[in-house]
């Protein structure tokens, strides 16, 4: 008897902090636009594994959107919604900040909250062919842009070609769709590439997430 009170007494404490936790997840913030489902609550790494709790994923942070530096082939950036096509230029939103955070995600002034990301490793080389940049006139192909740029790549010193170095991409899931931000790309710890179709724009870290 004295067994089954103690394990009562912990699901009871159990229940107590996970209610308190889901509470403050689910409610509404003054200035938040609350986008998400209520169950839409968890961060998720590649097979939908939940990440550990305090990992600081490397986009977590203010990011500035500065230029567009690549540009698919026959590119379109508009998305359909409900089955109409809305026009959409990120061109637009160059110059604006962009956040992701544990809890939410920010484009401009509009706040999502509880965002899902997923992170999945590409190439250079299939990003490339993905978004088949070398193809279009007056852009670079992507290994073009690094070199010009000179970007820095984290680890390049142990790749002999660069079409094999392994880029670090995550998706976030909010809802509704969100036109700039939704795919990224890490180059470096203060260097992303925002976008896998249509007009990529280079985005420098403003400050790191807290």
């Amino acid at each position: 008897m004295h067994n089954v009170k103690i394990m009562l007494s912990i699901l009871s404490i159990l229940l107590t902090v996970t209610g308190c936790r889901n509470s403050i997840i689910q409610t509404p913030v003054e200035g938040l636009q609350d986008t998400a489902s209520k169950d839409n609550t968890s961060i998720i790494i590649g097979e939908g594994v939940d990440t550990q709790v305090g990992e600081v994923l490397p986009i977590y942070g203010v990011w500035i959107l500065e230029q567009v530096v690549l540009r698919s082939e026959m590119y379109s950036d508009d998305i359909t919604k409900n089955g109409e096509i809305i026009p959409v230029d990120v061109e637009d939103y160059l110059g604006y900040e962009v956040e992701y955070a544990v809890d939410f995600f920010r484009l401009g002034e509009t706040t999502y909250l509880n965002p899902i990301y997923t992170q999945s490793t590409t190439t250079v080389d299939n990003y490339e062919e993905g978004g088949r940049f070398r193809l279009t006139d007056n852009f670079p192909s992507i290994q073009e842009f690094f070199e010009d740029k000179k970007i820095e790549l984290d680890g390049i010193e142990d790749y002999v070609y660069l079409g094999d170095f392994p880029l670090i991409r995550f998706d976030v899931g909010v809802d509704p769709h969100i036109p700039v931000g939704s795919k990224c790309v890490v180059l470096n710890t203060d260097t992303i590439l925002v976008g896998t179709w249509g007009k990529i724009i280079l985005a420098s870290r403003v400050t790191t997430s807290q």
